[in-house]
C-alpha cells in the first residue's frame, strides 16, 4: 500500500517539477534575451553619445573661429623734384573682391601745368606678390624693385627689399591706376568678417632710394580712403582708425609730408550669415541635449546589464 502511494506521489510530482524546470528555463531564456537586447540598445545609446558630441563639439568650435588677416601692406606716394603743390589723393577698394584685392587710385595735381611732377607709387609688402598695375590712359605699367641698399628699412615702408615701384610720367592733371592684386582684402569666419586695407602713405623726409629722385609728397595734401560695394548685409562693428558715422565707410584727411595711416581695418557681421549660425547654435543645443539623454539611457542600461551580473558571481561565489 505505501509502494504504491509513493509511486503515485511521484507521478504527481513529476510533472509539477518538469513543469517548473521548464519554467525556470524560459524564463532563463526570458532573461538572455532581455539582456541582448539590453546590450544592444546599449551599443545604439553608446553611439548617439558619440555621435552627438562630436557633431556639437564640431559646431560650437566652428562657431567660436573669428577672422583673422595679415598685414595688407603699404601703398606709398611720392613725387619727383620739390614740388611744393599739395595733391589729391583718392583710393577705393572694391569690399565684393575681398578674396584679393581691387583697388582704384586717383592722384590729382594742382598748381600750373609746368609745375606738375612726375608721379611715383611704391607699394610694399605682401600686397606687391603677383600684383598688376595699370594707367586708365596708357595701360599696363611695369613694376620695378626697389633702389637701395640691402638692408633698408624705414617704418613707413618697411623692408625694403619687399617693394615695388612705378613712375607715371608726366604727371598729368589726374593720374588714375587700376591695382589688382592676389593678396586677400577680407577675412570671413562664419559670420564675421574683417577687412585689412592697405595704408596709403608717403616717404619719409631723405628715405635713401638710390638714385632714384622720390620726394613726399607735399604738406597739405589730401586723403580719401573708402572701401565701397561692400556686401548688402554688412553691419558694422568697429574701424581702426575710427571712421565718422553717415553709412560710408571712408577716412578723410589732411596729410602732412609724414604720412598717414599705415592699414586701414573694418569689422563686422554679415548679417544673413548671422541667422545661419544662430541656427546652427540652436540646433548644436538640441543635439547637445540628445547627447545627455543618450548618457542617461547609457548609464541605466549599463546598470540593468552589470549589476544583477555582480549579484549573481557574489551569490555563487558565498555558495
Amino acid at each position: 500500500m505505501l509502494f504504491t502511494w509513493g509511486r503515485d506521489r511521484h507521478k504527481t510530482v513529476a510533472p509539477i517539477l518538469s513543469r517548473l524546470e521548464e519554467m525556470a528555463q524560459e524564463l532563463k531564456s526570458v532573461q538572455e534575451e532581455e539582456h541582448q537586447r539590453r546590450k544592444g540598445q546599449l551599443v545604439i545609446a553608446l553611439v548617439i553619445l558619440v555621435v552627438s558630441v562630436a557633431t556639437s563639439f564640431i559646431i560650437f568650435n566652428h562657431s567660436g573661429t573669428a577672422p583673422a588677416i595679415a598685414e595688407p601692406g603699404v601703398i606709398a606716394i611720392a613725387e619727383t623734384g620739390s614740388g611744393s603743390v599739395p595733391i589729391d589723393i583718392t583710393a577705393r577698394f572694391d569690399g565684393q573682391s575681398h578674396g584679393s584685392t581691387k583697388a582704384v587710385l586717383a592722384i590729382t595735381s594742382g598748381g600750373s601745368p609746368g609745375s606738375r611732377a612726375e608721379v611715383i607709387v611704391i607699394v610694399c609688402g605682401d600686397l606687391q606678390n603677383g600684383l598688376s598695375i595699370s594707367d586708365r590712359n596708357s595701360g599696363p605699367l611695369p613694376l620695378k624693385p626697389l633702389p637701395g641698399s640691402p638692408g633698408d628699412f624705414d617704418s613707413q615702408l618697411g623692408d625694403h627689399a619687399r617693394c615695388s615701384f612705378v613712375t607715371v610720367s608726366p604727371f598729368a592733371f589726374q593720374v588714375v591706376l587700376i591695382f589688382n592684386s592676389p593678396q586677400a582684402l577680407a577675412s570671413i569666419a562664419d559670420e564675421r568678417i574683417l577687412y585689412a586695407l592697405p595704408g596709403i602713405t608717403t616717404l619719409l623726409p631723405h628715405t635713401p632710394l638710390g638714385k632714384l629722385d622720390a620726394r613726399p609728397w607735399p604738406t597739405g595734401t589730401t586723403v580719401n580712403v573708402r572701401l565701397t560695394r561692400a556686401p548688402q548685409d554688412f553691419s558694422l562693428d568697429a574701424a581702426i582708425p575710427s571712421i565718422q558715422e553717415g553709412g560710408l565707410l571712408s577716412w578723410d584727411y589732411v596729410a602732412g609730408a609724414k604720412g598717414s595711416p599705415l592699414e586701414y581695418r573694418i569689422s563686422g557681421v554679415l548679417l544673413d550669415r548671422q541667422d545661419e549660425a544662430q541656427n546652427r547654435t540652436f540646433v548644436a543645443g538640441v543635439i547637445a541635449g540628445v547627447a545627455g539623454a543618450a548618457l542617461i539611457w547609457a548609464v541605466d542600461l549599463s546598470a540593468a546589464i552589470f549589476l544583477p551580473r555582480r549579484k549573481s558571481r557574489r551569490s555563487s561565489s558565498t555558495a
